[in-house]
């Protein structure tokens, strides 16, 4: 049950605190600072929009400005088109204090910490869905996005890795790199947030790893990515590094622990690289010994604890006589408008139906109006992506505190996720799909019902009375 690493330094302890197993896009806050870089912020911005729809996205995109100069503006069209962008002015140096701010606005339960010069890809959000297991934090995959000696050199060394961690059986990571990182907005507050001590943008996030520990387990999301762009030159690559020694230093002083680099000999021992091996060692030695100046002087408190956001309980599975009916949301695309006069009757064990609701892509939205003429239960067809439109209809069921139960009907397996969402808020979530539908989103559901060929006849003629013409 220890927690065995070669890495100098850990946590105090190691917490019982148990994250959520879900992430909708509606319990989300991207959270970036930026200093001086609005073209990364422009090029972050641009990918966002191709990455979500005005229908579906984060609750809220923070981009808070430290200090740059001059002070960042962007494109309103952002806005215009719908993403849910917000402008905040941090005046007190330092990534750390940069990422409090954007913090203390968020009223999410997670918060997802990207840097200016990184870029989103398409499984950002999906990586990290796959990885959750109720742990408090996730590190997510940094690669670099260019192809020159400096990129190749930072990918070889996986210098936006943080080292792994044995810790129960699985390699976890030791600490967070908040150019992409994952955390639960309670365990965050719960340990005061960042150490606004780091003035630089440097050892903050391997300090609030560590602490993260003291509240729960970390993990790892190697399939949440995102592409990092680094500058393309000696003088910003000795920069980064002396910056990063400093930032070991000051984790030096507060952990009591031996931080010094050491000469090494690059992953890659090319000649290039044994170069550049050479030229970080020396960035970081120098920067750890200025460093010292620094801490040698003072060694302020830590900073004082935030008030942790009350956790709303679960609500109990409500008796069958006590619910108001059974919303039905139909996943157009997996399955098809044939099976729709045997949904009612397989649901006659939950109660009325009050609500239908199919989504599907355009293609196949004539087919789902036609049937939707056929019964009176099914009052709504959607053009959209079905896993997102529906995901965000059941947020918003969820949140109003309805006591209906809940039907899916689809064979996807990106459904199990938002099956058991509606299982851990304390609500009936049945599953209606082909037999063949995905395994993991069967066992999701309180009860799997499959939808049979045979059986079509049958349901037609116990839905007869309810069959309008079609116009």
């Amino acid at each position: 049950m220890t927690l065995l690493s070669a890495f100098p330094i850990g946590p105090r302890s190691i917490g019982k605190e148990i994250g959520p197993h879900h992430l909708l896009l509606s319990e989300l806050t991207i959270i970036v600072p930026v200093n001086n870089n609005p073209q990364g912020v422009e090029r972050l911005l641009s990918t966002c929009m191709l990455l979500f729809s005005p229908e579906e996205h984060p609750a809220a995109i923070l981009i808070v400005d430290n200090l740059s100069s001059p002070p960042l503006a962007f494109s309103h069209a952002y806005r215009t088109w719908g993403l849910p962008i917000h402008l905040l002015i941090c005046t007190k140096p330092g990534a750390a204090a940069a990422r409090n701010l954007g913090a203390r606005h968020a009223t999410t339960p997670w918060l997802l910490f990207l840097d200016s010069d990184c870029i989103p890809t398409t499984n950002l959000i999906e990586g990290y869905r796959q990885a959750l297991d109720g742990s408090v934090a996730y590190a997510g995959c940094v690669r670099a996005s260019g192809d020159d000696f400096l990129a190749r050199y930072y990918e070889t060394q996986e210098i936006l890795r943080p080292l792994p961690v044995w810790h129960n059986e699985h390699e976890r990571p030791a600490y967070l790199i908040t150019a992409n990182a994952l955390v639960w907005r309670p365990a965050f507050c719960a340990i005061g947030g960042f150490d606004c001590r780091f003035g630089l943008a440097a050892g903050e996030d391997i300090d609030i790893g560590l602490r993260l520990w003291e509240q729960g387990q970390l993990s790892f999301a190697p399939s949440a990515c995102v592409l990092h762009t680094f500058e393309p030159t000696i003088s910003s690559f000795l920069r980064r590094f002396f910056r990063y020694g400093k930032g070991n230093r000051l984790l030096a002083t507060r952990y009591v622990a031996d931080l010094t680099p050491r000469p090494f000999t690059p992953n890659h021992p090319s000649l290039w690289n044994r170069g550049l091996a050479l030229l970080q060692f020396l960035a970081l030695w120098l920067g750890y010994q200025i460093g010292r100046l620094d801490t040698g002087r003072s060694d302020p408190p830590a900073p004082p604890h935030w008030h942790t956001t009350e956790v709303l309980p679960q609500a109990p599975l409500q008796p069958a006589e006590q619910r108001t009916g059974v919303t039905v949301l139909i996943d157009g695309d997996c399955v098809s408008p044939k099976w729709i006069s045997q949904i009612k009757p397989l649901l006659s064990e939950l109660g009325p139906i009050s609500t239908g609701l199919v989504c599907s892509r355009a293609s196949a939205a004539p087919s789902w109006k036609q049937a939707q003429s056929t019964v009176s239960w099914l009052s709504k067809t959607i053009i959209g992506d079905a896993d997102h439109v529906l995901a965000h209809r059941v947020e918003r069921l969820l949140q109003t505190g309805s006591k209906q139960a809940i039907c899916l009907v689809t064979n996807d397996k990106d459904f199990a996720l938002i099956a058991k969402r509606i299982s851990r808020a304390g609500v009936i979530v049945w599953g209606v799909g082909s037999p063949n539908a995905s395994s993991s989103f069967q066992k999701a559901c309180h009860r799997f019902l499959p939808l049979s060929p045979a059986s079509t006849q049958r349901a037609k003629e116990r839905t007869a009375a309810e069959v309008k013409p079609i116009h």
